[in-house]
């Protein structure tokens, strides 16, 4: 794939990340191992996307709580490397089924805290 298709569709998918509230560059990090065919080490992700290895790191910790990555072991390599979860349904589905078990918690505390009063 060009590189300037790559970057584009990469770029893309970080808007409509952010367009729903998602972190941009979480959503660019996926978009970017979704689309390679092995996996890519922090150092390679942070320089692909112009991002710290900071920034690399906190962002593939969050894709790794959603399930949309894996890492992935290499011999004689001390790097960790991950590789994307293509089951997209199933990444958003557990992102929907969290973020809704979050908020109903919130209401049946708030319900627990009335009946208190």
């Amino acid at each position: 794939m060009p590189e300037e298709i790559r970057d584009r569709f990469i770029g893309e998918i970080g808007r409509l990340g952010e367009s729903i509230g998602l972190n941009r560059t979480t959503c660019q990090m996926y978009a970017l191992l979704y689309l390679e065919e092995g996996p890519l080490s922090l150092t390679e992700l942070s320089r692909m996307l112009h991002i710290s290895k900071g920034s690399a790191s906190l962002n593939i910790r969050k894709l790794e709580e959603w399930g949309a990555v894996k890492p992935i072991w290499r011999k004689g390599s001390t790097q960790n490397y991950y590789q994307a979860n293509r089951d997209l349904w199933g990444i958003a589905k557990g992102r929907i089924s969290t973020g809704l078990k979050k908020r109903l918690d919130l209401v049946d505390q708030g319900i627990a805290e009335l009946d208190v009063k």
